[in-house]
């Protein structure tokens, strides 16, 4: 299986998103700490392969360096707020 559809599954369990909004969040944290998006997954999946807080994959742990928690919360909370206006709108 590709490493960015690994990620992606890593990230749609641990924020219980759909696949679009997981590749979304990727996309958004690879172009903000300006890292290609597969060496980002890359770094998702080795930790996790690698058992070190593999319960517990928060989007602060997999943040690469110079992406803060400050600007992945913000894009966390912006897609929350997305999801309720989305799901109050059926």
């Amino acid at each position: 299986m590709p490493v960015i559809e690994q990620a992606k599954g890593i990230v749609m369990a641990q924020q219980g998103c759909g696949p679009e909004e997981a590749f979304d969040l990727l996309r958004r944290a690879s172009q903000r700490s300006n890292v290609k998006l597969h060496v980002l997954a890359e770094q998702i999946v080795e930790q996790i392969a690698s058992g070190s807080s593999a319960s517990n994959v928060t989007p602060s742990r997999w943040a690469p360096r110079g992406l803060g928690n400050r600007q992945l919360g913000r894009a966390m909370t912006r897609s929350a707020r997305f999801r309720r206006g989305v799901a109050s709108r059926s």
